[in-house]
């Protein structure tokens, strides 16, 4: 069976880009398979900020790692049980599942073990600097993998 990997973390989620998955695989007649990635970087990189410039101390920079991480797990269930729900009304087969891990590799990992016909992936916003300096892990994806990645720029449309 054909599937259709759909590739999901706080940072980027799309209507438009879980409306292109679903209606992808309802098309196709293809699995859907809905990763949500709890990314490990961006609630390292805000509280390596807040304690480097002196807005949190030690204790309190620890819990609002962990504040950080409940809120995006909560998060990621909540997306993935609607994104499941709206498969379930169109009649889409599909998985979901939640992991943990940087996201372009958690991605790529998720991209070799289910050999998606396609993958759907939002863009997060980035100030031109930022993607000047890092990039973005969506292109990163779509230069890395040998199937079609459907790119569709970021924010909660």
């Amino acid at each position: 069976m054909k599937r259709v990997l759909l590739v999901l973390s706080a940072s980027r989620v799309s209507n438009s880009c879980v409306g292109g998955a679903l209606d992808a695989a309802g098309s196709e007649n293809a699995e859907l398979v809905v990763l949500f990635i709890l990314d490990t970087v961006m609630p390292r990189d805000v509280q390596e900020r807040m304690s480097h410039e002196g807005f949190l101390g030690e204790a309190p920079s620890g819990r609002l790692l962990l504040a950080m991480r409940r809120e995006l797990k909560r998060q990621g269930i909540s997306e993935l049980a609607e994104v499941a729900r709206a498969a379930e009304k169109r009649g889409i087969t599909h998985r979901t599942e939640l992991v943990e891990g940087e996201f372009l590799m958690r991605a790529l990992e998720a991209a070799q073990m289910e050999a998606p016909a396609v993958i759907f992936v939002a863009k997060r916003e980035h100030a031109a600097l930022s993607r000047l300096v890092s990039g973005s892990q969506a292109k990163a994806l779509k230069d890395t993998v040998p199937c079609k990645v459907m790119i569709h720029e970021g924010g909660d449309d």
